[in-house]
């Protein structure tokens, strides 16, 4: 299957009834997440009670886990006083006493889970069954009211890979409620049973199907008037015909509701195309917020013919983020078996042959333009909000709009907010002052002097917004235009394509209070943000599946500390500079260069026996984040200098 995806041009609102699609699709999610949490706090409730010794280890655990939060803020609220460094040597050994116990707690509970797992597996199950049995009834009565059946049908699909993902250490990942901002989907799916004549590509451009159809525009080009009243001639695009409601559904009671269908049109602009005889399997019409406007995205799933696998030299990609010396951000660094090899830098600003600016700012920098005006606004909105307090403050009478919000939040937010300011100098929200601006502006009655202040604000945050988002958005897509011209180049260029199995998202979280101050790593995660190595590895893997290259990931553990030219392991501050030096070799080498061919040379099996051999003595439960290796590594030196101690005392009494 391959998914083509096209940009479309929604110059104005959609029909009523596309608009009512999207509204349904983002209440049936959170009906799915609320009944799938009631059940899943049901479940956790059966096997917390499983027997005694389950029921004290869980509480046991509880309290472990209050102790070691206990700790922790006092060494926040120590580091927040003394706005600095402070010795947390106590601390620490505390933490670690509460984690050992904590452990033996766990494995304890899980060894008495798993003795009453037959006792409680009937009311699990039980469970289990009566969840799908209300999601069940929730899609039906969804579907009465009108929510268009391969809409509801992507929902589901998504919610199903919601609640069964797991986390890197076998947790299950909690499923979200999404906030309504107007973001959504209308899907099509296309159904054919056996004997039927599949639906082609051919076929949606000559409107075969009812559900999915392209008309081509008669003329090249049209005249138009612009909003400022001149005669412009602009390119005519492609229309998309989507239906987004069916004619009958089926509801709660089995009975057949009829329906009015519906269809809505959408301009897009139709870069490429696929193969004519390409079976559609689906489409989707994208909707996505991005400040105060929507962008639109239509993308076409279609079953093509499979690429058969090509044969030739192989390539081992290094990712990660590194800031290089000239100030550019690296973000992986390529090997061939053909002797090439490169590296893969966050774009910046293209440059002519005399040095001008073809295109302007780079990727980086636009991303710093969108935080610095977020800073901005932060600030800006501080002051205002002080600003109004104390206004407030200082009033004797005020309107009822007002004085709720002087007071506390008014009853009819209150079912909605889960936490209740005292009084607006406690509001984190901009949108929630933005909202009392223009609430005050439509009330008949107020002060003008204040609200003008306020009025003015309003209308500066809105540009710093706006401006922001917009940035923002044409930075991340600068970013993945480039992502996916280098990822089709390597795998256009290699047959075979390796990249190191690593998880991104335990190398930017933040570490616990014990491990540092929560201030440390900003700059290393800020600039993982920028890069996306995550995105740029999506990329690759896809690019392999459209070219026939085979796409593999290797574990890539100790590639950067082992020196490829002698196999040697060096022990240095790998984030301190890219250049490492080899006491062996005596030479200086790139780490990223050195880690790429060790990966290549790993993944070919042409290391020599004393590589495997180094490589074989590694730990396989090592540390997965950042702050734990270097943890980890911390440890290793002292149970190193520790031995060499005794070794030496051995030897002076030989």
């Amino acid at each position: 299957m391959r998914v083509y995806r096209y940009g479309c041009v929604v110059r104005g609102p959609l029909c009523s009834e596309a608009e009512e699609q999207f509204v349904l699709g983002h209440q049936f999610w959170n009906a799915c997440v609320a009944i799938h949490r009631a059940h899943e706090a049901e479940r956790l409730e059966i096997s917390n009670s499983a027997s005694d010794a389950v029921a004290r280890l869980v509480v046991r655990r509880a309290a472990l886990d209050a102790e070691r939060e206990e700790w922790r803020t006092r060494i926040r609220r120590s580091r927040q006083a003394a706005k600095g460094s402070v010795d947390i040597k106590t601390a620490q050994e505390q933490i670690s006493k509460v984690n050992v116990e904590r452990r033996e707690v766990a494995a304890q509970l899980k060894a008495a889970r798993d003795a009453s797992r037959a006792t409680v597996k009937p009311a699990l199950h039980a469970s289990g069954q009566a969840e799908q049995a209300e999601i069940k009834a929730m899609r039906q009565t969804f579907a009465a009211k009108g929510l268009f059946w391969p809409t509801y049908n992507a929902v589901l699909v998504g919610f199903d890979t919601a609640r069964h993902k797991r986390l890197p250490d076998g947790r299950p990942a909690q499923v979200r409620f999404h906030r309504w901002d107007g973001s959504g989907f209308l899907a099509v799916q296309i159904q054919s049973e056996a004997g039927d004549t599949p639906l082609t590509w051919n076929d949606v451009m000559v409107g075969t199907s009812p559900l999915i159809s392209v008309r081509m525009p008669e003329t090249e080009r049209e005249t138009v008037t612009a909003k400022n009243g001149q005669t412009v001639t602009r390119k005519r695009m492609p229309i998309l015909r989507l239906q987004v409601r069916g004619n009958k559904a089926k509801g709660p009671d089995g009975a057949w509701v009829a329906l009015s269908p519906a269809w809505v049109e959408v301009p897009f602009v139709l870069h490429r195309q696929p193969d004519p005889e390409a079976r559609v399997l689906g489409a989707q019409l994208v909707r996505r917020r991005v400040a105060d406007q929507f962008e639109y995205r239509l993308c076409i799933t279609v079953d093509e013919t499979v690429v058969a696998p090509r044969s030739g030299p192989a390539v081992a990609v290094d990712l990660g983020w590194r800031r290089l010396p000239d100030g550019r951000l690296r973000v992986a660094y390529w090997v061939g078996e053909d002797g090439s090899e490169g590296q893969i830098t966050v774009p910046t600003a293209q440059l002519d042959a005399q040095g001008r600016i073809i295109e302007a700012g780079g990727v980086e920098r636009q991303m710093a333009m969108a935080d610095a005006w977020e800073s901005v606004r932060d600030r800006k909105f501080n002051l205002a909000r002080d600003r109004l307090a104390t206004w407030l403050e200082a009033q004797e009478t005020l309107p009822d709009l007002l004085r709720e919000a002087r007071n506390g939040t008014p009853a009819r937010q209150a079912k909605e907010c889960t936490h209740i300011p005292a009084s607006i100098r406690e509001w984190k929200s901009k949108g929630r002052l933005a909202a009392l601006c223009l609430r005050w502006r439509d009330a008949p009655e107020g002060e003008e002097g204040a609200h003008t202040a306020l009025e003015a604000w309003r209308r500066q945050d809105h540009h710093l917004w706006v401006s922001a988002a917009h940035t923002r958005a044409q930075a991340e897509a600068r970013r993945s235009d480039a992502w996916r011209k280098e990822a089709r180049a390597l795998a256009s260029r290699y047959a075979f394509v390796i990249i190191e199995n690593m998880h991104i998202p335990d190398l930017v979280k933040h570490q616990n209070a014990e491990e540092g101050p929560e201030s440390e790593g900003n700059a290393y995660r800020h600039a993982a943000r920028i890069a996306a190595p995550g995105s740029l590895r999506l990329a690759i893997k896809h690019a392999c599946a459209q070219s026939g290259a085979t796409y593999r990931e290797e574990d890539a553990a100790f590639t950067t500390r082992i020196h490829h030219a002698c196999g040697q392991r060096v022990e240095q501050d790998y984030a301190a500079q890219t250049m490492v030096h080899c006491p062996v070799c005596s030479i200086w080498y790139d780490q990223d260069q050195n880690a790429a061919k060790n990966l290549l040379a790993y993944a070919s099996g042409t290391r020599n026996a004393q590589d495997s051999g180094v490589l074989a003595s590694r730990t396989q439960e090592r540390p997965r984040g950042r702050f734990q290796r270097k943890t980890r590594r911390e440890q290793e030196d002292t149970e190193g200098r520790s031995k060499q101690s005794v070794g030496s005392e051995q030897g002076q009494g030989t």
